[in-house]
């Protein structure tokens, strides 16, 4: 019998070392259990409060450049200037005998009539009159050729007041194009 005891003595005393070396490894790793616990209790709102007062430094940084790029007494890539008797008077008064030269320019078929059953219906307004849409970039070179078109097109049909003179984007194919700007002017038949 004593035989038998030896190994349940050692298996308890095993089990007594195995204890006590948890409990050290618990007491060992409490201080740092609790460094770890003091962390999370950081407030959210300081990192909230930083992002927010980098992104309003970002807007003010923004705001601040963009005043000093329109403040240096350069002009603006699409001023406007009234535009002058003479040239308002030449380009509205287009001699229908100077537009019958021109013609198409050479191109054929140039405005073809739209077909179908029944028929498409008139471009007019609540008047009666036609109507007429333009659409173009005053920064485009392009556009800004084909407004001088329109305007003498349309001059002879009605009139136009306030149409001032402006030039194309001078960071364009075609840089500061001479044209006219539709912005705030108006056309009478």
């Amino acid at each position: 019998m004593a035989k038998a005891k030896q190994p349940s003595s050692s298996a308890s005393k095993r089990r007594e070392e195995v204890k006590k070396q948890r409990q050290q490894r618990q007491s060992s790793n409490n201080p740092n259990k609790r460094r770890a616990q003091k962390k999370p209790n950081r407030s959210p709102w300081l990192l909230i409060g930083v992002v927010l007062l980098v992104i309003a430094a970002i807007i003010g940084i923004f705001f601040f450049l963009s005043k000093q790029s329109t403040s240096n007494g350069s002009p603006t890539p699409t001023t406007e200037a009234t535009t002058g008797p003479a040239v308002l008077q030449a380009v509205t008064n287009v001699s229908p005998a100077v537009s019958a030269a021109v013609g198409t320019g050479g191109q054929n078929n140039v405005l073809t009539p739209l077909k179908g059953s029944p028929p498409p219906p008139a471009l007019t307004g609540p008047n009666g009159k036609p109507e007429f849409f333009y659409a173009g970039a005053e920064y485009c070179p392009f556009c800004a050729a084909q407004r001088w078109a329109v305007v003498v097109v349309l001059s002879r049909f009605g009139t136009f007041s306030k149409l001032n003179q402006t030039t194309s984007s001078a960071t364009d194919s075609f840089p500061n194009t001479a044209t006219f700007s539709f912005y705030q002017s108006a056309y009478t038949i």
